[in-house]
């Protein structure tokens, strides 16, 4: 982190303004908004800073900057086209002590200036730290048309009873879990759609709250993070996981997810891979049994779909047993995500009328499948975890009657900036990813829809993931 965000509150300071051309007047415009008192230097002044010193009754002195101009000042801007005068402003202001900030010059900034998307009191900054001001106010943009016009209004309203939830509610955890109750339940909702009497509605919440005052009622939800991008994690499972006591964490699960949480949030490491569990299956679900009935929020957070070879239902079972509640969140599976990004569609009216979910993981060294069954053509089949088993697998399906020129692909760690498919045909793909030394976890696609990547691929992590903020196909 280059710069520290911080919100100062600069209502009645003295700032200075060093230049009054537009630029000038669009960064003091700022200043003035935060409730500052203006004073500008410059030998001449922009219409549109004349403007605005006449609307917030600032003063122009009208001359060359002098040290003594800083006399008294909180915070400098300097926005003059003479570079001379500029680090004159910076070095000066250094020297007291003062936060300075020249335009369009990192290196000569305590400071900077951030993109502001503006739903007062709701404030939300934007900064590349001066890297890309340009991809800063398309970041802005993006939050302009995600963050809801009725935002400020709504925080309005929370600052307004805040002090009576303070009051009438005992505990920091306790008020946390009311207000979170308020913004993601029917009253946030209500409050953003711009609906009336919603401090009537947090009141009758409040007081129905009250009623139930001490009685831990903690949750599990089950939550299925998706194959690798941590875009492609749901709506609902962001949510829950930014709201969460406990997190029970898988090894797959990527860093920038759990960024996501609290940092009050416990974290919890149960990472399983082939022959290594970290923590045994009854263990994690006695942990979650435990955590709930002590009143926390806890997620589960597991790679791709919880219920696809994620070994949801037996936690969902020891749940149950313990009489827990529960909800499930699922996911994209690594299936449906590494194909596509793979450039695989696991279904088509040409190649293939279905598609199969099998797991490759061996049991004793044997692979038990209906290799008979899994030889047909026209269908498509989707062996998780089969990597270490490619060998075995290939050999069984042309033993029981799948031809070797069958295509086949393995996809090792779909859809991140990691990514890379190898393909061939059954006969020749064992060997094709030995060579090519493909890491875990990996994903086998077995049937003649692997044929269209040619055609249908569209995904290069090694140009897009560096070059866009979203990948994309150019035809």
């Amino acid at each position: 982190m280059d710069y520290l965000p911080v919100f100062l509150n600069l209502r009645e300071r003295r700032l200075l303004v060093v230049g009054a051309g537009n630029v000038a007047a669009r960064k003091a415009d700022l200043l003035v908004r935060a409730g500052g008192a203006l004073t500008v230097v410059a030998p001449g002044a922009s219409d549109a800073m004349q403007a605005l010193l006449k609307r917030c009754d600032g003063r122009l002195i009208a001359r060359e900057f002098e040290a003594r101009d800083l006399d008294g000042m909180s915070l400098v801007l300097a926005a003059t086209d003479d570079e001379a005068v500029n680090r004159a402003v910076y070095a000066a202001a250094t020297e007291r002590g003062i936060p300075v900030n020249v335009a369009d010059v990192p290196e000569l900034c305590s400071f900077i200036l951030p993109a502001i998307v503006d739903r007062s009191p709701v404030v939300v900054a934007v900064s590349t730290g001066g890297r890309s001001p340009v991809l800063a106010r398309h970041v802005k943009a993006l939050l302009e048309r995600a963050l809801p016009a009725g935002l400020g209004r709504f925080a309005a309203i929370l600052g307004a009873v805040r002090k009576t939830v303070q009051q009438r509610l005992d505990g920091v955890t306790e008020r946390r879990r009311f207000w979170d109750s308020v913004i993601d339940g029917p009253i946030g909702r209500r409050a953003l759609a711009g609906e009336a009497g919603i401090e009537a509605a947090i009141e009758s919440a409040l007081s129905a709250w009250e009623t139930t005052r001490g009685v831990e009622t903690g949750m599990v939800a089950l939550v299925g993070a998706g194959p690798g991008d941590p875009e492609l994690m749901t709506l609902l499972g962001q949510r829950l996981l930014k709201r969460a006591d406990v997190v029970l964490y898988d090894r797959l699960i990527p860093e920038r997810l759990l960024d996501l949480c609290r940092r009050e949030a416990e974290l919890v490491y149960v990472g399983k891979q082939a022959l290594s569990h970290v923590v045994p299956q009854e263990e994690i679900g006695a942990m979650l049994v435990r955590y709930a009935r002590a009143g926390a929020r806890v997620v589960r957070l597991k790679g791709g779909d919880p219920f696809i070879f994620g070994r949801g239902g037996e936690e969902l079972e020891a749940l149950i047993d313990a009489g827990v509640d529960f909800q499930v969140v699922p996911g994209i599976s690594a299936a449906n995500g590494c194909a596509a990004y793979a450039g695989i569609p696991l279904t088509h009216r040409d190649h293939a009328i279905g598609v199969s979910f099998w797991t490759g993981h061996m049991k004793d060294g044997v692979l038990d499948l209906p290799w008979t069954r899994m030889a047909t053509t026209g269908h498509t089949h989707v062996i998780f975890m089969g990597l270490k088993s490619l060998p075995e697998v290939a050999r069984l399906l042309m033993q029981h009657g799948a031809a070797p020129e069958v295509p086949a692909a393995m996809v090792s760690a779909g859809t991140t900036s990691a990514q890379r498919v190898v393909s061939g045909t059954l006969a020749t793909l064992p060997d094709l990813a030995a060579a090519a030394k493909l890491p875990s976890p990996a994903l086998l696609i077995v049937g003649d829809v692997v044929g269209l990547r040619e055609r249908v691929g569209w995904f290069e992590p090694a140009t897009q993931l560096d070059e866009f903020p979203f990948p994309v196909h150019s035809l």
